[in-house]
């Protein structure tokens, strides 16, 4: 059992979604990948690139490392996956999904017990968490799965007045 998440494991039924982690969907037919929310960043994002095919080829690139880091997430490799969901955002700074991920990824090393599988002292791990969630909120202020994971930190850290806050917040913008 996870001391935030608790003993369920049980994958969350919206598509592009495994065990709490955002995942892009690819088409049955193999024609690429299909965004689910946020999964793959706009190509206006993309700045001042002239060619189409290093578009593509760089959004590849970037796509095939987030689900990697992805598998990484639903095979425990935490540290792992915080590494890999920040090369990620070296490419996508502000891709979301990808940054909430990685505030999921060292959420369950503050958790750990086992230092090897960590990326630093559970306190370190707890606080980077709560600086990705926040960041995420910085750029998605109604991000209501980071909102969550913080009110779980929180309430873990005993800041039990903060966590409900996030609580209430999650609680009345969910429909």
């Amino acid at each position: 059992c996870h001391p935030f998440l608790g003993c369920d494991r049980r994958s969350d039924s919206a598509p592009g979604r495994t065990n709490g982690v955002d995942r892009a969907v690819v088409r049955q037919d193999g024609g690429g990948a299909e965004p689910h929310e946020n999964a793959v960043p706009a190509s206006s994002e993309l700045v001042n690139v002239q060619d189409s095919s290093a578009v593509e080829s760089r959004l590849g690139v970037t796509l095939a490392e987030f689900n990697r880091a992805a598998a990484l997430m639903e095979q425990y490799e935490y540290a792992k996956a915080a590494l890999a969901f920040e090369r990620v955002l070296e490419a996508e700074p502000n891709w979301t999904a990808a940054m909430h991920n990685r505030g999921i990824a060292y959420l369950h090393m503050a958790g750990e017990n086992k230092d090897e599988r960590r990326l630093g002292k559970t306190d370190e791990m707890a606080a980077t968490a709560i600086e990705i969630f926040e960041s995420v909120l910085a750029l998605d202020s109604k991000h209501l799965h980071s909102m969550f994971c913080l009110g779980m930190l929180h309430a873990y850290l005993g800041n039990s007045e903060t966590a409900l806050h996030y609580f209430e917040v999650v609680y009345k913008e969910d429909d």
